[in-house]
């Protein structure tokens, strides 16, 4: 065997510029200035920076540019270099074009460790080779990339799910592996939490309960730790537990749990800290470098969040992407026009002439939903994220197939002629139960609004790579049809995305089937028709700018000090946490972040109170101080109303208490709005028009029909049932307070009650504590809705605590409270406006129909004292 001689290299090490034109095999011409610029500001600006970012557009060589960044670095400094991407298939696809385009060689690694090939790991440990690796081969508890000198990130805005996924504990009712600790962390749960809560969790409503989430205060989470413990440690660690991501994500929070916050959802449970502890994960945290690659960053600190590390250098290519944009998308909009059934015929016909089309959706129900939609109406072959995942080729072979993936907005590409058509379903607003918590009961939209345009960047390039692809989107869905049809959301779009959108805006007015299907054959054609139109997004596009979300500014002012509060208060520092939370407080000035700013009292008020417990005299005073300021900040919170038991309950903290129950109303009003849709009023019609004829209805089961549904329009969580001795409709505001009806809509007024009847709603109290999740100290006010004046002498002893409306009274009171909510309707933007929440809860007490106004306008119609004696 002859001897291996190392003649070192005789490549350019100058630059990363100089050494790229030296590779002589490399099979593209290069660099472009763009990538040329950005290696020359890194070298002159970023060489020594732990943290640095480098943003250049889709299509503008960003593998190239990190790929061959790493190479110099490699060679130049003999480091170990590890290349991160999302997917298995993004990290062949890399390597290959490393390879065989760059002239690169580079080392892939996927699957478990224990099948890396043993020359390969040897090579990247010696620093010979450059590892191309996925995420999770990093964030994991035992990685093999454990002691990386440089670690590249490909498309880090992606990252976040990656890396919290490591301290994230996700258990899922309907997962079987999840179900025994599922059922055991209930057990645990059961008497901190409501009745109610309780029964979302044992037995979801996947209707009802779809937008429904909850967080456990943490005085509240702190004091079901040691049980908590227990419990998982009995399951998760006990040899055999099939869920192996539970067992390596128990391991790093465990010891950790007064950092983390717990989260409940329907059919789903969420242990995490706020922000990943990414300090703590040495393979990361000891790099000498972390580069970070994405086509959009945003000026928030969105990355700095996701990655965990406080200052990011941020690099960026200088030439007109800031006007410009690779590639040509048709935005169609068939909600705007067509109804619901056309919207799918339009879509199956658009599915059939394109041959393969790739669907995004935020979640899997969705995603469920549009695959039986395909199996049964076009039987395309349909691949899953995890297939595509895998690999493209089999989808791209075939002539006529469909991707479905949900909750994925990056990492699949389909360049080329790959895929010509992109259907986009749902807003991303929230992909966790962390981010749902903050949108939907903190307030805090903005400061997720640039996570949230980033994922739809993302999600409309998927099909457009190069500046000669081309691709169809079409929008479905309530939700993003209304966010993008507001002007002053695509204002935070880039000019050119911004200008797609408006000319696909403009097209859909009016617009027919055979409308829609017509544009799609002079856009796929890309001939004369479709370069007029052309023109006439590139002129929109130049009248048009991009603005920054509203709190930008200070959110990236204040997120050094989130990670640091999130260091302090893992490491248990818990007056260090205290004091960062209120510097963060006193950044937070924007009138639009005052839910994030109620979140930040509590987290100081928590850091307090946890700083109390552990031995320190004084800060139970702090922690009442900013649990009181928490709830006065936003009154509009629900979720606050808890913390007043910690907080004392001064005037200010008992006003927010008392309207506990309104805000409860106005959350769930919220979600039926959204679920009935904004867009249009076709949906919400029909509810309304179904509650207004039931109630002028005198036939019993007709008239209780809608008694109910006028309970969901008022936001009440309002039930049924036809069981003998059971009650008529009921509402709940929540666990602590239930309206428990008996309709006596089938009487005639010159009739006289009965002593069965009043029997009947006397009694309907006692059903309700037996029956419904009420709490043990819940207000349970009978009501009875009657047209009768008289009762019969031996009724009237019954009547004493049952309240009687006057059935014509209650239809006016009815369709007025009806008109007010179509009212507060119409000025309706999305859920967690607190804005809107609190004109909201003005107009509806002035009608009566917050739960403290009701009773206070019934509770002098006493049955005993109303009725008169027949």
């Amino acid at each position: 065997m002859a001897f291996k001689i190392n003649k070192g290299t005789s490549l350019s090490l100058d630059s990363p510029e100089s050494l790229f034109r030296d590779i002589k095999t490399k099979k593209i011409p290069g660099p472009l200035a763009d990538q040329a610029d950005l290696w020359r500001e890194y070298q002159e600006k970023a060489l020594d920076k732990a943290d640095v970012a480098l943003q250049l557009p889709t299509g503008g060589g960003k593998t190239l540019a990190g790929i061959v960044l790493a190479e110099w670095r490699r060679l130049k400094f003999q480091e170990r270099v590890v290349f991160l991407c999302p997917t298995r298939q993004l990290v062949n696809q890399v390597a290959e074009q490393a390879s065989e385009k760059y002239g690169i060689k580079v080392h892939a690694f996927t699957g478990p460790k224990s099948g890396y090939d043993k020359d390969a790991a040897a090579e990247y440990v010696n620093c010979e080779r450059i590892a191309v690796a996925t995420y999770s081969s990093l964030f994991n508890s035992a990685p093999f990339f454990d002691n990386p000198h440089i670690i590249m990130l490909d498309d880090a805005h992606a990252a976040e799910q990656y890396i919290a996924k490591m301290w994230s504990l996700s258990v899922d009712r309907f997962t079987d592996a999840h179900k025994p600790l599922y059922a055991a962390l209930l057990s645990v749960l059961k008497p901190a939490i409501s009745a109610a809560d309780v029964e979302r969790l044992a037995n979801p409503d996947t209707g009802r309960d779809l937008h429904w989430v909850e967080k456990l205060p943490t005085p509240t989470f702190n004091e079901l730790i040691p049980e908590l413990v227990g419990v998982i440690d009995a399951y998760v660690l006990k040899p055999g537990y099939p869920v192996a991501e539970h067992r390596f994500v128990w391991s790093a929070i465990r010891d950790h749990l007064h950092a983390c916050h717990f989260y409940l959802g329907a059919g789903s449970i969420l242990i995490r800290p706020l922000l990943p502890p990414t300090n703590t994960h040495a393979p990361f945290a000891c790099a000498k470098q972390r580069i970070y690659m994405s086509a959009t960053f945003g000026g928030a600190g969105e990355l700095e969040r996701i990655t965990g590390r406080p200052r990011i250098e941020r690099l960026q290519t200088k030439a007109g992407w800031d006007r410009q944009t690779i590639g040509r998308r048709y935005f169609l909009f068939p909600e705007r026009s067509l109804s619901d059934e056309d919207q799918l015929t339009l879509c199956a016909k658009m599915m059939d002439r394109a041959g393969r089309t790739l669907v995004l959706t935020p979640d899997g129900r969705r995603e469920r939903r549009f695959r039986d939609f395909v199996e049964e109406v076009l039987h395309f072959p349909v691949y899953d994220a995890q297939a595509i995942e895998q690999s493209k080729r089999e989808f791209v072979a075939e002539g006529k197939a469909v991707a479905i993936v949900a909750n994925r907005y990056d990492g699949i590409d389909f360049p080329g002629d790959e895929c010509r058509l992109l259907i986009a379903e749902g807003l991303p607003r929230a992909t966790n139960l962390q981010e749902k918590f903050l949108i939907s009961r903190m307030g805090a939209v903005d400061l997720l609004n640039v996570r949230i345009t980033t994922r739809l960047v993302q999600a409309f390039g998927r099909c457009t790579r190069s500046d000669q692809d081309y691709s169809a989107v079409i929008v479905l869905g309530e939700e993003l049809n209304k966010h993008l049809l507001m002007p002053e959301r695509r204002s935070f779009l880039h000019p050119e995305l911004h200008a797609e959108l408006q000319f696909g805006i403009e097209q859909a007015k009016g617009a027919s089937i055979d409308d829609y299907l017509e544009n799609l054959e002079i856009f796929l054609a890309q001939g004369d028709d479709w370069r007029q139109a052309n023109a006439d997004i590139l002129d929109k596009r130049d009248k048009l700018t991009q603005e920054q979300p509203p709190g930008a500014h200070e959110l990236a002012s204040a997120v050094a000090d989130e990670i640091e509060y999130q260091v302090m208060i893992w490491n248990k520092n818990f007056i260090g946490a205290f004091d960062q939370a209120r510097s963060i407080l006193g950044k937070l000035t924007e009138p639009k972040l005052r839910g994030y700013r109620a979140f930040w009292h509590y987290l100081a008020g928590s850091a307090a109170w946890l700083a109390y417990q552990s031995g320190t005299d004084g800060f139970d005073v702090h922690a009442r101080e900013q649990y009181s300021t928490a709830l006065k900040t936003e009154r509009a919170l629900a979720w606050l109303v808890p913390l007043s038991k910690l907080a004392g309950v001064t005037d200010d903290a008992a006003k927010v208490v008392e309207d506990k129950d309104t805000w409860s109303i106005i959350e769930r009003m919220e979600a039926l709005f959204d679920s009935l849709g904004t867009l249009t009023d076709y949906k919400y019609d029909k509810f309304e028009v179904d509650v207004r004829t039931k109630l002028d209805q005198n036939e019993a089961k007709i008239f209780e029909a809608g008694h109910e549904k006028l309970g969901q329009l008022l936001g009440y969580d309002a039930g049924n049932r036809n069981d003998t001795g059971t009650p008529d409709p009921w509402w709940m505001a929540n666990g602590t307070l239930c309206l428990i009806f008996e309709d006596h809509s089938d009487a005639q007024p010159d009739n006289s009650l009965s002593v069965n009847k009043a029997r009947q709603a006397c009694t309907h109290p006692n059903w309700v504590r037996e029956n419904l999740p009420v709490e043990e100290d819940a207000t349970v006010v009978s009501i009875l809705v009657t047209p009768v004046v008289v009762a019969d002498a031996p009724a009237l002893p019954h009547l004493n605590e049952v309240l009687v409306w006057n059935l014509e009274d209650f239809r006016a009171w009815a369709h007025n409270a009806i008109s007010v909510v179509r009212e507060i309707r119409r000025e309706y933007p999305n859920s967690g406006d607190l804005v809107w929440r609190a004109n909201a809860a003005e107009k509806l007490a002035e009608a009566n129909v917050t739960p403290k106004a009701l009773l206070s306008m019934l509770k002098a119609r006493i049955g005993s004292e109303v009725l008169r004696s027949a």
